[in-house]
């Protein structure tokens, strides 16, 4: 039943999309992600077309990525490592590390660095002028997903600069129908989720524009791939959590879909 709910549900969603023109895959930008991995999952495919269209996008990436299994390595050892999976899936993208900046915020704490990242979001703004920016959509947890939106809108503002704003979903797909298995621990949040989404109905109303990413979808898992912390069992560790273990597999499978999605608007 749950499946047939999202096929009607991305069947109406279809009907309002708009498809990113050839043209707004030139523009520059810069892609804001608040932990290493939310890039690929969100706009891997979107990136890897831009750069093949000639253009110029920087990676930004807020937090260090402490606390995803710090009950099984050290959080600094964990930190350098997901900072290092992320530039080698930029690299996979087509992102070189030059272009890549790490602002290194401790992972789940980016509420107490708000300010401070503001701060590097305007330099970054008013040193690269992008056309647009890519940001987690506001409407989602954790929280690092929703101060990463609030800290390049402020700086956005503080700039006052004119951008096209393209929000991604990632853990807006953590709900029923999308999901119908989880952990205990989980259970709260989807259902949280569900209800915080309209039974997912949200999805029709909030999400306006998409690009085919068919074409993409090997070298956008290849990327995911160089998250090897959240994508495989570490060091062969069998109590090791890994990204597919969410909702049995269903999560990723929003990941896995010809089409990225995202609710674009103009700010400034």
């Amino acid at each position: 039943m749950s499946k047939i709910i999202c096929s009607l549900y991305d069947s109406l969603h279809k009907m309002r999309l708009n498809q990113v023109s050839q043209e707004e895959l030139s523009e520059s930008a810069i892609i804001f992600t608040p932990h290493p991995d939310d890039e690929s999952l969100g706009c891997g495919g979107t990136i890897i077309k831009k750069i093949n269209a000639g253009a110029n996008v920087h990676m930004a990436l807020l937090t260090d990525g402490r606390t995803s299994h710090a009950q099984f390595m050290d959080s600094q050892k964990l930190a350098d490592i997901r900072q290092q999976e992320l530039v080698n899936a930029s690299k996979v993208l087509g992102i070189p590390e030059e272009s890549v900046s790490l602002m290194g915020y401790p992972d789940g704490q980016l509420h107490d660095f708000v300010d401070e990242a503001t701060e590097q979001v305007v330099m970054l703004i008013r040193k690269l002028q992008p056309k647009q920016i890519f940001i987690p959509y506001k409407g989602e947890m954790p929280s690092d997903h929703y101060y990463t939106w609030l800290a390049v809108q402020d700086a956005i503002k503080a700039c006052d600069v004119s951008v096209t704003i393209y929000e991604y979903p990632i853990w807006f797909w953590y709900h029923w129908p999308r999901i119908t298995n989880s952990g205990q621990i989980r259970k709260k949040i989807l259902w949280k989720n569900t209800i915080k989404s309209m039974l997912g109905l949200s999805l029709i109303t909030t999400f306006n524009s998409y690009l085919n990413i068919e074409s993409q979808m090997a070298q956008k898992k290849n990327a995911l791939d160089q998250h090897a912390t959240q994508m495989s069992r570490y060091e062969n560790n069998p109590k090791w959590p890994i990204l597919n273990d969410v909702g049995k597999g269903r999560f990723m499978d929003c990941f896995y879909r010809p089409i990225e999605i995202f609710k674009k608007y103009k700010l400034g």
